[in-house]
């Protein structure tokens, strides 16, 4: 998923978490499933390993915006009534792996392996049934979800 649909999801959890460490944590894990429904990065990651980053960069920068935007509605919207620092812990709980994942491809340190290997695992539980759809169908996806996302 995009970071926004991430992002969506985690105020959400943020504003029905106990504390900012299971904001954090319940963020985290919720990344893991959000990313088992195809979302059609197959293209994305792709463009990311060949070095066609211009084109990751456009995507990601239009996505980061949309994100920001969508946490700066979220704190300034009176009925929204979460601490920031909730906010923020599930959000950087939420896009971690995503994060994790880009500094793994662009610079391949061990230590990133094995979070590396349980995002992708996440992300292609679902392939071995289904097969991978484009971006333009996974956009549709997104959209989706996001609508279902109510904060």
């Amino acid at each position: 998923m995009f970071l926004t649909v991430h992002t969506a999801l985690a105020l959400l959890i943020a504003k029905h978490s106990p504390s900012v460490l299971w904001a954090f944590i319940f963020g985290l894990i919720s990344h893991y499933f959000l990313d088992l429904v195809p979302h059609g990065d197959k293209e994305l990651n792709q463009w990311f390993q060949n070095k066609e980053l211009r084109k990751v960069f456009i995507i990601t920068l239009i996505d980061v915006i949309l994100a920001a935007n969508l946490i700066a509605f979220a704190i300034f919207w009176n009925d929204f009534n979460v601490p920031l620092d909730f906010a923020w812990a599930a959000v950087i709980g939420a896009i971690l792996p995503d994060f994790l994942n880009g500094l793994n491809i662009l610079f391949h340190p061990r230590f990133l392996e094995i979070p590396n290997q349980v995002h992708y695992f996440f992300h292609c539980l679902l392939f071995k049934k289904i097969k991978p759809f484009s971006l333009r169908y996974g956009l549709i996806v997104q959209l989706v979800t996001l609508s279902l996302i109510h904060i």
